[in-house]
């Protein structure tokens, strides 16, 4: 927005511009931007300008001054008007604002900074002439009333807006197929079909951390569910349980139903520990995912469960989407 903002206004009397970064943006692109404030503080009067410049001893400083003393300037004479121009030409031997200007740039270091000291009635009269402007700050102390959270595009409310996530995922089921594959074979889902709903999902202004927000602020209780979850709550009214729990739910459940030697059970704490930072887990991701693949992938781990880690995977995909 700094471009926009640079843009000129006559009819406005546009002078300059604030930037209010409450976060430091413009310090943390300070290195890849080259656009600097002709002025560093523009409510710094002449006086204070005039004083830096006298004490300044080395050039880089009193370059410094100068050029903070020509956007001030700069910004002078633009609220000048035709008998405030006759008054300023009187003081300066006849120059106009921008003829003054470009004699202080005319000049080498040392010339302009004893020009400038020099030009004590100049300054004196814009002084007096320009007013800066100052931003008041209501100086009484803020109350917070009362705190509200708007979601999505349409800024709604909780209830609305997760009735509106309700009738996108509803009306665009048979639009966006792994839409659909959540709702309704959640097996079939892969890592990467994933990733692209999640996206698209979250163009369409309906993100996991703002539905988990909205659901948490409706039912008064503080939960963290995945995408997975949230989409089949809405979408067939399935129970939502935090992703954390969901996982190690189905994991457990795996573990009771068979009977597992140590080395297997290593094997499954992997997995579980991948599905709790992915959601997804297929045959095909022993091979791909590093953690698997650098442990000599699918035909290895096959190994280690005497040739059943597809059928146990299928296995644990379907305690992982049971309706409940």
């Amino acid at each position: 927005m700094l471009g926009r903002a640079t843009r000129l206004c006559a009819k406005l009397h546009k002078t300059h511009f604030d930037i209010y970064d409450a976060v430091g943006t413009c310090e943390a692109l300070q290195d890849f931007s080259t656009m600097k404030p002709v002025v560093v503080n523009p409510l710094i009067g002449y006086d204070k300008l005039l004083g830096q410049l006298k004490n300044s001893e080395e050039k880089k400083d009193t370059q410094f001054q100068i050029n903070q003393i020509i956007g001030k300037l700069q910004r002078s004479k633009k609220e000048l008007d035709d008998k405030a121009l006759e008054n300023f030409k009187t003081l300066s031997g006849g120059k106009t604002p921008s003829e003054f200007i470009n004699h202080i740039k005319s000049l080498n270091l040392d010339e302009a900074k004893k020009y400038l000291l020099e030009s004590k009635d100049v300054f004196e009269f814009l002084k007096k002439y320009v007013k800066p402007t100052v931003i008041i700050i209501n100086p009484t102390t803020d109350k917070i009333k009362t705190v509200e959270r708007f979601y999505g595009k349409n800024n709604s409310k909780e209830k609305d807006y997760i009735e509106e996530f309700t009738n996108f995922i509803k009306s665009n089921m048979s639009l966006i197929p792994a839409l659909y594959i959540v709702c309704t074979k959640p097996k079939e889902l892969t890592r990467k079909s994933l990733r692209e709903l999640a996206s698209k999902l979250d163009i369409e202004g309906y993100s996991e951390k703002q539905l988990n927000s909205a659901i948490s602020k409706i039912t008064n209780k503080e939960i963290t569910a995945d995408i997975i979850s949230l989409i089949r709550r809405c979408a067939i009214g399935t129970n939502l349980v935090s992703h954390e729990k969901r996982i190690k739910d189905a994991v457990d459940k795996l573990r009771k139903v068979h009977s597992f030697n140590y080395t297997e059970l290593k094997w499954l704490d992997k997995i579980e520990k991948a599905l709790l930072n992915d959601n997804v887990i297929t045959p095909e991701d022993f091979d791909t995912v590093t953690q698997f693949k650098d442990r000599g992938g699918f035909a290895r781990i096959n190994k280690a469960f005497n040739n059943r880690l597809k059928d146990l995977i299928s296995e644990l995909n379907d305690y992982l989407y049971e309706v409940a």
